[in-house]
């Protein structure tokens, strides 16, 4: 490989001073040179021992520096001009320092580079898995893993303290040694000496070391920091926290790979949400170089509990228990809609097969008071539990259909309106409202035996 052609160098394989000789020789190619170092994604980054100091100024250079939104010729000729200036890299040192402080302090964490949610305070649900973190660890990528997991550590807050942060997530093959930015420091170790080698003032330096020293001394916690990031995923019975969440290299593979699926014309089950509006850096690394723009493939949480003991939490947490959702394209609908609109009400087949829909959609609206009722019965029929309830929901679980009694009337009128405004464009006039009523007393009763 001729080093000295940009197009060819390849910072996965070289060791950090080798790309840094082999495009001194020419600014083209120089800001994704940069760029690259600036990605955790690509870490760890090969480093030698004997140019440790050429490699921290190119570190310094590549998460500390700003970088134009578009690449010109003149931007990347700018970049490369102080990229050898000594002036340039002490005052980006200068101005950087105090954010280092706050980063370790404050920011610094397992979630770094993660999706942020900055209202989460602490996890509802903890979800780690202590054999597939203990493998993780052992490998020297980046990961969740990676980091001291043991610190109530978390990464968020104003975008100002981002350089800081991507600089003390780094981490570095030396000569073959996996070796984390943040934990050298704080054992002021080969990345300390090498950042008082290049311009930072040591004694800052001994502070950010004693920062993170204090930091990685903390006993153990499960709890993720006040700063931490967390993924809220609503299940049945409200929103769970999850944390860890994936990582940024994963993060960032997802969304290029959905990019390239679609550009050859495949079709990709996925959605996406936009945080941070029009500064999406405020909202952290991550949600910065995705432009704060996340691609989500369409899944399910890990089930936890069966679905009648999430029911039954859901109506414990809220003091009532919703009526299933059917949308518009489920085949029920568009059964129902199909023989409402095309209904001769004097055949008696087509009575019979509207009948047939009405039960479908009714069965499919009162599915969640059947999964609480079979959770209820199989925790101990405690009646205390169902004391928050309407009394008609209330007396239908623990009586049945019959103890509904002179809530009845109430309770399937509610039910039948609630299929009535289904999706299906089907206007409910008197003849078909008490066709409906019939139907699902008739279904309800059968359910609910009592």
């Amino acid at each position: 490989m001729d080093p000295t052609a940009a197009t060819e160098v390849n910072p996965s394989k070289m060791s950090m001073d080798e790309v840094l000789a082999g495009t001194r020789s020419s600014a083209k190619g120089w800001v994704g040179c940069l760029k690259h170092y600036r990605s955790v994604s690509n870490a760890p980054f090969v480093v030698r021992r004997s140019k440790i100091e050429d490699a921290m100024r190119l570190w310094c250079l590549a998460t500390l520096d700003a970088f134009p939104q578009t690449t010109t010729e003149a931007s990347e000729k700018a970049m490369w001009d102080n990229s050898f200036s000594d002036e340039h890299l002490r005052q980006l040192i200068l101005k950087e320092t105090p954010n280092f402080k706050v980063a370790a302090r404050d920011h610094l964490g397992t979630h770094t580079a993660k999706v942020p949610n900055p209202i989460v305070s602490g996890p509802g649900g903890l979800i780690r898995n202590e054999e597939i973190f203990g493998e993780a660890a052992r490998l020297p990528f980046v990961s969740s893993a990676s980091i001291n997991v043991r610190q109530r550590m978390g990464a968020a807050g104003n975008a100002a303290q981002g350089r800081a942060q991507r600089f003390l997530c780094g981490r570095f093959l030396i000569d073959g040694e996996a070796v984390d930015a943040s934990r050298n420091i704080s054992e002021k170790g080969v990345v300390y000496e090498a950042m008082v080698a290049i311009g930072f003032d040591r004694l800052e330096v001994e502070d950010i070391s004693n920062i993170l020293a204090a930091r990685m001394s903390q006993p153990e916690s499960g709890e993720p920091g006040q700063f931490a990031k967390g993924l809220i995923w609503p299940v049945d019975e409200g929103d769970v926290v999850i944390t860890p969440v994936h990582p940024y290299a994963m993060h960032v593979e997802l969304a290029a790979r959905i990019k390239d699926r679609v550009a050859k014309g495949k079709r990709i089950s996925n959605t996406h949400v936009v945080v941070g509006g029009s500064k999406p850096q405020n909202a952290g690394l991550v949600n910065s170089d995705m432009g704060g723009r996340h691609r989500l493939l369409h899944s399910f949480p890990p089930k936890v509990a069966s679905r009648g003991s999430r029911s039954l939490f859901r109506m414990l947490a809220t003091g009532k228990i919703p009526f299933g959702r059917v949308g518009k394209g489920h085949p029920a609908v568009a059964d129902f809609r199909d023989v409402a609109n095309k209904l001769d009400w004097v055949n008696e087949s087509a009575r019979q097969r509207l009948d047939r829909c009405i039960g479908v959609l009714v069965s499919i609206v009162i599915s969640p008071y059947v999964e609480v009722a079979d959770a209820w019965a199989s925790e101990g029929r405690d009646r205390r539990v169902l004391a928050g309830l309407p009394e008609g929901a209330r007396r239908l679980i623990s009586d049945g259909f019959d103890g509904l009694r002179d809530c009845r009337e109430e309770f399937m009128d509610e039910l039948v309106g609630h299929v009535a405004v289904l999706p299906h464009g089907v206007a409910f006039d008197q003849a078909m409202n008490r066709r409906a009523v019939i139907v699902a007393e008739s279904i309800v009763s059968r359910i609910f035996k009592g």
